[in-house]
């Protein structure tokens, strides 16, 4: 491993927070504080600032030809500003592209610099432009995870022991503290690792720590999943999408975002509730808030609960592609709680969803979506169960009666005789749905679904 990655593994990250907190909790300063136009406070050109220390009202360095000077602009006294200056020359310096051949120089400039704002005082680090600082750290981010090294802030000890985490090799996770360390590692800029699961994870031992909560794996747009993750037909059980401890959150999932070319497969995510009668989930899907890659044969179930404003089960958006996925949500009564609208599939889709089906029920009178509210993508070939058997007329606001291919209601007794796992086979072509043990539909490669 070079010196560069060396020092970016161990002291880069200390460095980003140090800026974001500069950023957002030090107090404002004049510009003037830090380009002070000596000549225009002087009415000299020639003039220079030579105090050492800040001057005020009262206390005023005789000695120097601006301050002391009749009707002086004490705000353009030097004084303390002097280090401030120091400092932001170090980061003017900074190259604008750092590269391999450079990222050790670079990355010994940002000690120095992280030394130096170490000694000024708030106000005075508040005053910096941190611009080319932070587009410096964020350069050597990008160098270090191209070069390979994988685990740029995950604690390397509950790493899977066996994989390289390529598409060829993917790491093989095993346990809860392994998945959880797959997840730092992507939110850590590594986001196109892959990994496959050899056996289910549950998260259930969790729920006694009432300040522990799942994060998704591609937590946030410009950091979304592009890698391959295959669920090898396991289940990943008792994520929680909320603590006792916060106010209602958005964007929450197995998953947040798949990028364009990430993949999910063969994956089945089950909970028993999503929020609680006093913190809703809201604009989240259970495996994933937003998708832009491909999501197949994976399945979403909820077993008890949900509260929420807006959800879907398989992705809360959708703009690329979702195929041969189920979900169940058997929440009823009390414990189903939606302020907004649910969808069995996608909240919202533009892209491209197929061969999907849902059973169970969110709330009836053509108020939520069986499968997804289509906005200009493509929805073909897709059933849900209509437990009340057509009685109460379509319950769903996509849902169509007819024998068109975009979402068709099923009866029971259709959903049991293994029409609809026939169907969504593509009238028996393919081999990817089978009938559960449950007498309804199941993906081939997932325990069923009770």
């Amino acid at each position: 491993m070079n010196k560069m990655i060396w020092k970016w593994k161990w002291k880069r990250p200390a460095a980003f927070l140090l800026a974001a907190a500069m950023i957002f909790t030090m107090p404002g300063v004049p510009a003037s504080a830090v380009e002070a136009d000596v000549s225009a406070a002087s009415g000299n050109a020639s003039a220079e600032c030579i105090c050492e220390t800040h001057c005020e009202q009262g206390a005023v360095n005789p000695d120097c030809p601006v301050c002391a000077a009749e009707d002086a602009d004490l705000s353009a006294c030097l004084g303390k500003e002097a280090a401030v200056l120091s400092v932001q020359a170090m980061i003017n310096a900074l190259p604008d592209e750092p590269t391999e051949e450079n990222a050790e120089d670079v990355s010994a400039k940002l000690d120095e610099i992280d030394e130096a704002m170490a000694a000024l005082g708030d106000e005075e680090r508040a005053a910096l432009d941190l611009t080319q600082y932070q587009a410096a750290i964020a350069a050597l981010a990008a160098l270090a995870a191209a070069q390979g090294e994988i685990a740029l802030y995950a604690d390397d000890t509950n790493k899977p022991h066996n994989g390289k985490g390529t598409t060829e090799d993917p790491y093989q996770i095993t346990s809860t503290d392994e998945m959880e360390w797959f997840r730092d590692t992507v939110n850590a800029g590594n986001t196109k690792i892959c990994a496959k699961l050899m056996n289910d994870l549950n998260f259930d031992h969790k729920q006694n720590d009432s300040l522990w909560i799942w994060t998704p794996i591609g937590n946030s747009e410009v950091n979304a999943y592009v890698g391959m993750f295959d669920g090898n037909g396991y289940e990943i059980k008792e994520i929680r999408l909320v603590d006792v401890q916060a106010q209602s959150l958005t964007n929450r999932g197995l998953f947040g975002w798949i990028g364009t070319g990430g993949k999910v497969q063969d994956l089945a995510v089950s909970v028993q509730n999503v929020g609680n009668s006093s913190l809703s989930v809201s604009d989240s899907g259970l495996l994933s808030v937003n998708n832009a890659g491909t999501i197949e044969r994976c399945s979403a179930t909820i077993s008890n609960a949900l509260y929420t404003d807006s959800f879907g089960m398989i992705a809360y958006e959708n703009r690329g592609q979702i195929t041969d996925c189920l979900s169940y949500v058997s929440a009823t009564g009390n414990k189903l709680s939606i302020s907004g609208k649910a969808a069995g599939i996608a909240r919202t889709n533009t892209g491209t969803i197929s061969n999907c089906f849902f059973r169970g029920s969110f709330r009836t009178g053509k108020t939520d979506y069986a499968i997804a509210e289509n906005s200009g993508g493509n929805i073909t070939n897709c059933y849900y169960r209509d437990a009340n058997n057509g009685l109460k007329g379509e319950v769903y606001i996509d849902g169509n009666k007819g024998t068109g291919d975009t979402v068709v209601w099923k009866s029971t007794s259709e959903c049991n005789s293994g029409e609809v796992a026939w169907l969504l086979n593509n009238s028996g072509s393919r081999d990817t749905w089978r009938m559960g043990s449950n007498k309804y539909p199941s993906l081939k490669k997932m325990a069923v679904i009770t």
